[in-house]
């Protein structure tokens, strides 16, 4: 069945890897991720739509990467024939300002909700987890008052929604994080 004829289907968790040679492929967003078993550990190749608002959605098919696929191998009698994904927040700060200006008329207060990126975890049934990458990888920024006081960020530009459900739109919007 296609992800597309079941949209809530859930893409974290874990799933058992088909024997060595044969792979999982998952679409979550823009990112395309492949995951094969081999004696001793895992290849995981990635791909980027380069769409940040992406929303497709592919659930552990069956299917090997495409030779221009980045690649790395983890190596560990620890993968075993089991992965999990997850999702976390990202490494650094992100700081999102609206696609349109936004003017909070003094005195008030509004309560908005911004959708960002998350970062994909593998991980063990034990519960170790042994990679992550982003779904999306947001733009580096400085966040500070000058350039020589503050922090590196990600940023984004992002349409803030004043309902939870318009901004959980997408794949990695239904992720548990």
């Amino acid at each position: 069945m296609s992800s597309t004829e079941s949209p809530l289907k859930a893409w974290w968790g874990p799933h058992a890897l088909p024997p060595p040679g044969e792979g999982l492929h998952w679409r979550i967003g823009p990112l395309s991720l492949w995951v094969r078993a081999w004696p001793g550990g895992w290849s995981v190749h990635c791909a980027d739509s380069g769409d940040p608002v992406d929303e497709a959605l592919i659930v552990a098919e069956p299917g090997l990467a495409p030779p221009e696929a980045d690649r790395i191998r983890l190596a560990s009698e620890r993968l075993g024939g089991t992965v999990v994904l997850g999702a976390r927040c990202p490494d650094r700060v992100i700081a999102v300002r609206p696609e349109i200006a936004l003017t909070v008329l003094p005195g008030d207060r509004v309560t908005l909700f911004v959708g960002t990126a998350v970062w994909l975890t593998l991980g063990t049934e034990a519960g170790e987890v042994v990679h992550e990458l982003p779904v999306y990888r947001p733009t580096d920024s400085w966040l500070g008052p000058d350039t020589r006081s503050g922090i590196l960020a990600y940023a984004g530009a992002r349409r803030p929604a004043r309902c939870w459900r318009i901004c959980r739109r997408g794949p990695v919007g239904r992720s548990p994080a």
